[in-house]
């Protein structure tokens, strides 16, 4: 059987491309057939070390109002369950728009089934030699829950489901299907498809580090003594410690329960806390990361994303 192997890869970091050369030279010292597609460039001992391969700049984060992944986090403040909403971009297309990629350079190709695989997957024997010749899902390993289910990190493809992925997923599609995130999207198009789920827990050597969600609900990483959130209309003071004195605007806030203060971001000047030696700390920067994100709201009700 004639089989090619697909390598999505997006390696920013040395260990991401010391990872990525690992898995090339495990498929090629069994003389396997690779494909790589990277959306950054990529040196060319690396190029030349497979058979074929797709630079592809596009990189198509979606953002609020085409596409975003909602999270939220509810605090109680003075009785009232008060809820902490963000509209984060929604990465998941990149990884849909790699297959995409991929389905169209392969319907040019003549091979016999196709496995798709992370470039920084961990290879056991049953992954390596196997004889799997029809579209197939695994699970991937999680260290908070076993594992997750489909996994991105390696399943199967026969030509003719190639074929579908080049036509059918589309970034209007995966957009008016609307569901929770790519693995979701790929579960709906097998289950229409068909395709054997298989036992198998795959691991990987980088991981995948998500941005913890005490981070998007808390301005404040310097230390543990407050929390705070805003919308940029609205300013949240949450589990404090103790009684924190605030200084915003140069008027003095002493704050020890969860607090809601009507304060627009456009309006603070100066805004900072006394530490425990009463020096004035400010915290002005913390503001800052309303740049960063999104959408952010406060008390609103969550809609589906």
């Amino acid at each position: 059987m004639k089989k090619l192997y697909c390598i999505t890869s997006h390696c920013n970091t040395r260990e991401k491309i010391e990872s990525l050369k690992r898995t090339i030279k495990q498929l090629n010292d069994l003389n396997r057939d690779i494909l790589l597609i990277s959306h950054i460039p990529l040196s060319e001992d690396i190029i030349e070390s497979v058979n074929y391969f797709i630079y592809d700049r596009s990189n198509p984060i979606l953002h609020y109002p085409e596409r975003v992944m909602f999270v939220w986090n509810k605090i109680d403040i003075n009785g009232e369950i008060v809820s902490l909403n963000i509209k984060l971009p929604d990465y998941g297309f990149t990884a849909i728009n790699q297959y995409s990629r991929i389905a169209s350079f392969c319907d040019n190709l003549n091979y016999d089934f196709y496995e798709i695989l992370q470039y920084d997957i961990i290879f056991t024997d049953e992954i390596l030699h196997n004889s799997l010749n029809n579209n197939f899902l695994t699970k991937v390993y999680d260290p908070n829950h076993g594992y997750r289910w489909p996994s991105l990190m390696w399943f199967g493809v026969t030509p003719s489901t190639m074929k579908l992925i080049k036509d059918e997923w589309t970034r209007k599609d995966y957009v008016e299907v609307n569901l929770r995130d790519a693995e979701q999207y790929i579960e709906k198009k097998y289950a229409q498809y068909g395709f054997d789920d298989l036992d198998i827990i795959v691991k990987d050597d980088c991981g995948f580090t998500i941005t913890d969600r005490n981070y998007w609900f808390n301005f404040n990483k310097q230390n543990d003594i407050f929390k705070i959130f805003s919308d940029g209309k609205e300013l949240i003071f949450y589990d404090l410690v103790n009684q924190v004195k605030f200084l915003i605007n140069n008027k003095i806030y002493f704050i020890e329960n969860n607090t809601r203060l009507n304060i627009s971001r456009k309006d603070i000047k100066s805004i900072g806390y006394h530490d425990y030696d009463d020096k004035l700390v400010d915290i002005l920067h913390m503001l800052d990361v309303l740049d960063e994100m999104e959408v952010r709201s406060i008390g609103e009700e969550i809609a589906n994303g």
